[in-house]
C-alpha cells in the first residue's frame, strides 16, 4: 500500500486567468488580420472578374454604363455604399477608368480601403486589357443590358 503524499500548497492560483488575459486578446487580433486579408481576397478576386466583364461590355456599350454597372457590382461586395472619385468623399472610393481604342480595351480599377495604421495600406488596384480580333461578333447575351 502507498503512503499517502501530503499536498503542498499551490502558489499558482490565477495563473489561467493570467494567461486568458493575455492570450484572448492576441488571438482576436490574429483573426481580425485573417479576417481582414480574406475580405480583401474576396474583393480582389471578384473586382477582377467585374472588371473583365466591364471591358467586354465595352465592345458592345458605352463605357459610361459598363462603369455604372461595375461600380453598381463592386458595391455589393464592398458592403456598403462607395463613391467614386467625383462624389463626396468615403471610407470606400473607387476609381473606374474605361477606354476603347480600335484594337483594345483597357481598364484600371481602384479600390481605397480605410487606413486603420498609418503605413499600412491595403488599396486595390487592378488593370487589365483586352484585344479586340477584328471583324469579331458577340456570341450570345451583352453584358449590362
Amino acid at each position: 500500500m502507498r503512503p499517502k503524499l501530503k499536498s503542498k500548497p499551490r502558489n499558482d492560483k490565477g495563473q489561467g486567468l493570467i494567461e486568458a488575459l493575455l492570450t484572448i486578446p492576441l488571438m482576436a487580433l490574429v483573426m481580425a488580420v485573417l479576417s481582414l486579408l480574406c475580405y480583401r481576397t474576396v474583393v480582389f478576386y471578384y473586382a477582377d472578374f467585374y472588371l473583365h466583364e466591364a471591358l467586354v461590355c465595352c465592345d458592345e456599350l458605352p463605357p459610361m454604363e459598363c462603369k455604372r454597372t461595375l461600380a453598381k457590382r463592386i458595391e455589393k461586395v464592398l458592403l456598403g455604399k462607395i463613391h467614386t472619385k467625383w462624389e463626396q468623399p468615403s471610407p470606400n472610393q473607387i476609381q473606374i477608368n474605361l477606354s476603347k481604342s480600335s484594337s483594345k480595351i483597357s481598364g484600371q480599377l481602384m479600390i481605397h480601403f480605410p487606413t486603420f495604421a498609418k503605413n499600412y495600406n491595403i488599396d486595390l488596384n487592378i488593370r487589365k486589357t483586352i484585344e479586340i480580333p477584328k471583324n469579331a461578333k458577340p456570341i450570345g447575351p451583352v453584358y449590362g443590358k
